[in-house]
């Protein structure tokens, strides 16, 4: 893409009359750079050829863009899975994390419900205090063993929190769930090893007493 200069000397050269549209980083007498965006136009002035063009800071836009841009590829590449849906819990996007744990594509999920996820054999206690914080608006945290798209079990740190617009009305929830059936597999042998140890601990003492 050719700098502003370039582009206004392209323009003024070109041989039909016309406007061009371009953003140009600029800098003010005092050395601080700004975005402006500039609609140039030739036009026959006198008989002779002029450029007219237009400048509008657009600063705060350009630095908007590149805070989305930032977040979404902060969000792309976290490590916890993410999904964003709908008031009523219909999937809008999942990031790829939630691809890698769940085993579903994004687009076997976009359209459908979370609950795709659930086990049927989970704790309803846990899914119904969900909903309910849901029906409410209200964050929610949480255990919950979910079930991959191969069938397997796995177990995730849940937090469900609410979007709101600028008015304060719900637009959307979105979920961070992270992975922690590692951690949970290692808690469960290190239980059965505490108990195993107890047992011979009082097997000992029984054996002792006799």
């Amino acid at each position: 893409r050719p700098s502003a200069p370039e582009a206004l000397r392209l323009l003024y050269r070109s041989p039909e009359e016309g406007g061009h549209k371009f953003e140009w980083l600029t800098r003010r007498p005092d050395g601080t750079e700004f975005w402006v965006e500039v609609v140039a136009t030739r036009i026959l002035l006198r008989g002779r050829k002029t450029v007219y063009a237009t400048c509008r800071d657009i600063t705060e836009r350009k630095q908007a863009e590149a805070d989305l841009h930032r977040l979404a590829s902060a969000v792309e590449q976290t490590a916890e899975g993410i999904a964003i849906t709908d008031p009523v819990g219909v999937v809008q996007y999942v990031n790829p994390a939630f691809e890698r744990i769940t085993g579903y594509r994004q687009e076997e999920v976009l359209g459908r419900t979370a609950t795709i996820l659930e086990q049927s054999d989970d704790a309803r206690a846990l899914r119904e205090e969900l909903r309910a914080a849901q029906a409410r608006g209200a964050v929610w945290s949480g255990r919950l063993t979910n079930r991959r798209k191969d069938g397997g079990d796995y177990s995730a740190d849940v937090t469900f929190s609410p979007i709101r617009d600028g008015d304060g009305n719900l637009i959307h929830f979105v979920s961070l769930e992270r992975d922690v059936t590692r951690e949970v597999e290692l808690e469960e042998r290190l239980h059965t090893a505490q108990r195993l140890d107890s047992v011979g601990l009082l097997a000992g003492g029984v054996a002792h007493d006799l």
